[in-house]
């Protein structure tokens, strides 16, 4: 676990950003663990939950949103093996209005993501060539509840995120 702190986001423009660090360089390993509410219509534009992405500057690397792309009550997760273009995959949420624990496991050695909502495996994406074996290295910082473009926080949305941990490994079902 890289940190053990909470954080409580209540929509209307609310967000924290942590200064670029090594250890958010996380390249092949990781686990990130989200209390959010991402039950609702699809966005007009994307809603940032948790990344270290800068679109203009061309420094994707990895990030979790509600997208206007995704149809309503999914959340993604995007990750950049080049920094320019993501691979995208989607968990439908909850359909509760309410906050809810969202886990995304990445494991580049194995090329498999994995979706966990209320501790329950749900989807599980294991395609080999469809998965970056290692996630794109910038210096953006990590943004929650926002993304930057051109180092400028872009904040997006109402969604309520209750907490938000990284690992810099993979949980198992039973961690998780």
């Amino acid at each position: 676990r890289l940190n053990t702190q909470q954080l409580n986001l209540f929509g209307d423009g609310e967000y924290s950003s942590t200064p670029d660090s090594a250890s958010l360089d996380l390249t092949t390993t990781a686990t990130w663990e989200l209390w959010v509410n991402a039950h609702g219509a699809a966005p007009s534009s994307t809603e940032a939950i948790l990344g270290k992405t800068n679109f203009t500057d061309d420094k994707q690397s990895y990030f979790i949103s509600k997208s206007s792309a995704s149809v309503a009550d999914r959340l993604r997760f995007t990750a950049s093996s080049d920094g320019l273009a993501g691979t995208v995959f989607n968990v439908e949420c909850d359909t509760v209005d309410a906050v809810a624990q969202y886990v995304v496991v990445y494991d580049g050695a194995t090329n498999s993501v994995l979706f966990y909502r209320q501790g329950l495996l749900v989807t599980t994406y294991a395609i080999s060539g469809s998965i970056p074996s290692s996630i794109y290295v910038n210096d953006t910082a990590l943004g929650i509840g926002v993304i930057f473009n051109a180092d400028v926080a872009s904040v997006f949305g109402a969604r309520k995120i209750g907490s938000a941990k990284i690992y810099n490994t993979v949980l198992t079902a039973d961690e998780v």
